[in-house]
């Protein structure tokens, strides 16, 4: 359990303190792959905001809650037993998916904790357990880990004492055991409060703010890897604000000269790729396409069924642009589901939503003043 691992050696972030709007940039080899922020005046329910809210109504025959949050309005919760909720009852839960396309967020019943390493889900009236992600198990495979054991059986203990459940992520592999004991540690420390809080809370309303843009970054790359840029410069000489302008925009421009159209409205994403003036052959171009593509995806925030029109390709080709793709998007945080070729000659993949659009997010249009105005200060 030694060593680290080559995402978190390549993988940069730079937090932007500005009081009341923070951004978060995280890069990947010079390459903008995410951005956070966190505005002060927007009221939508965050991803990783915990609240108690009021069971409005049930509905069995889909396993799924209606829930009043309170100020922050409506959200949904699939179950697997709608039987253990009444209606009017008052129930901790954590924001999973943020509202999007007229749809409410998307609660999950309990507390919800997340580091690099463990993901921490309290739920009440429940043991605490440890498990261990697909990633770590797929990573272990038949090959056993003396350091690994012996940190699961202490977390297996802390797990039970603090009744918490305790997933154990591929990253905590590659370090050692009493760096990702400490974190572990530290996130069990963080839940306490915000369960004694839900605890007294006798009406509907946020319990817990979703995690600070701080410890967002610190669930993706190390503390050494994270600059603080008080004074703007990191964020200009990494040219951030020209990539979101890039990701904002529905069509990308490739360096051979190439392109892809990027259509993301409610329903199915399309993307086209068009040679423009390139000379490339169509194989050469298509995997030009893959990685701009997959990065796109991920930093737009695209979700839902992706349809990617390739220039036409043989069977070989087809396969190998497969495969491509598989590698592409193997470092995507919500692992989407690469579905293949239509008989058509149409790619498919699907992708699970978390985040609201970039562009719902940066919605400069709707509040031109605002936004002039927070880049006026920063500035």
């Amino acid at each position: 359990m030694t060593g680290t691992s080559t995402d978190q050696a390549t993988m940069t972030a730079i937090l932007d303190p500005m009081p009341g709007y923070q951004r978060l940039a995280l890069i990947k080899g010079g390459t903008l792959t995410d951005i956070f922020v966190h505005d002060m005046s927007d009221k939508t329910p965050a991803y990783g905001g915990v609240f108690m809210a009021r069971i409005a109504a049930l509905f069995p025959q889909h396993n799924r809650l209606q829930l009043n949050l309170g100020e922050m309005g409506m959200a949904s919760m699939r179950v697997s037993r709608p039987s253990q909720f009444s209606s009017g009852q008052l129930i901790p839960v954590t924001v999973q998916a943020e509202p999007r396309e007229q749809k409410p967020a998307q609660m999950r019943y309990g507390i919800i904790r997340q580091s690099r390493f463990a993901i921490l889900h309290a739920v009440p009236n429940t043991t605490g357990q440890l498990h261990l992600s697909q990633r770590l198990k797929a990573c272990l495979g038949d090959h056993g880990d003396d350091g690994l054991s012996e940190l699961c059986a202490v977390l297996r203990d802390m797990a039970e004492a603090h009744a918490c459940q305790i997933t154990l992520r591929q990253t905590a592999a590659s370090e050692p055991g009493d760096i990702v004991l400490n974190v572990i540690k530290a996130q069990l420390a963080t839940i306490k409060p915000i369960s004694a809080a839900a605890d007294r809370m006798r009406e509907h309303g946020m319990v817990a703010a979703p995690p600070a843009l701080l410890s967002m970054a610190e669930q993706y790359v190390s503390a050494e890897h994270i600059t603080i840029d008080d004074d703007g410069r990191s964020w200009a000489d990494a040219d951030i604000d020209q990539q979101i302008d890039q990701a904002l925009s529905p069509y990308l421009s490739l360096p051979d000269g190439g392109g892809i159209h990027i259509s993301s409205p409610p329903g199915a994403a399309v993307i086209d790729g068009d040679s423009a003036a390139s000379r490339l052959a169509p194989e050469a171009l298509a995997m030009a396409m893959i990685t701009p593509l997959a990065d796109h995806i991920r930093l737009r925030r695209i979700s839902g069924a992706i349809v990617v029109d390739f220039p036409r390709l043989n069977h070989g080709g087809r396969d190998r642009i497969h495969q491509a793709m598989m590698t592409a998007f193997a470092d995507d945080p919500l692992r989407p589901i690469l579905h293949g070729w239509t008989k058509g000659g149409l790619y498919t993949l699907e992708r699970r939503h978390q985040l609201r659009p970039l562009g719902d997010m940066l919605n400069r249009d709707s509040a031109p003043a605002k936004y002039a105005a927070i880049m006026a200060l920063r500035h």
